[in-house]
């Protein structure tokens, strides 16, 4: 969520290499730790923001785009079955891994329900070694805070993304 602004300074600094390092570096920690969902946020990101590093002419940008576009759909196209099986295999890959999220999001949210519900539990019980709340950041913030604490997260978040939308121009051209 804060993507946006550490990538407004970057672009404030004017050298590619530092830009193209820093997003090169900033994929890592997401390909290490193997987050489904963080691996398609980043490969997402990353598509908005290439246009605006490679050209500073709208123009071009647009035509870039298209072209990336293009190719994507022609690689699906001539490649299906594998893109199909490889995103299959990537959501597949931690079966037990997603069981016991789910786990946890139950039983944080029933114990929080019938803890606490307005203010939350505070700090994390254990379920089967794993902290409650965790592997989510809402029922995290929920199950520590309760109704209170998830309400200003959601006033706070809300904010933060209207205040990404209106500044959108400034981060990817074609939003």
């Amino acid at each position: 969520m804060i993507f946006p602004y550490v990538y407004d300074y970057l672009i404030s600094t004017k050298k590619r290499w530092y830009q193209i390092f820093f997003l090169l570096i900033s994929a890592l920690p997401v390909i290490l730790n193997k987050s489904r969902v963080g691996i398609l946020v980043e490969i997402i990101t990353l598509i908005m923001i290439l246009p605006k590093l490679t050209s500073n002419k709208p123009k071009i940008r647009k035509r870039i785009v298209i072209i990336f576009i293009i190719m994507i759909i022609f690689f699906f196209l001539m490649n299906f079955q594998s893109v199909y099986n490889s995103f299959y295999e990537l959501v597949d890959s931690r079966a037990g891994s997603t069981g016991m999220r789910t786990n946890i999001y139950k039983t944080s949210i029933e114990t929080t329900m019938n803890k606490s519900p307005i203010i939350g539990c505070g700090i994390k019980d254990l379920i089967n070694g794993y902290p409650l709340g965790s592997h989510s950041t809402y029922i995290g913030v929920f199950y520590k805070t309760g109704f209170i604490g998830i309400i200003l997260a959601f006033i706070g978040f809300t904010n933060l993304l209207i205040k990404i939308i209106q500044k959108r121009k400034k981060y990817f051209y074609f939003l």
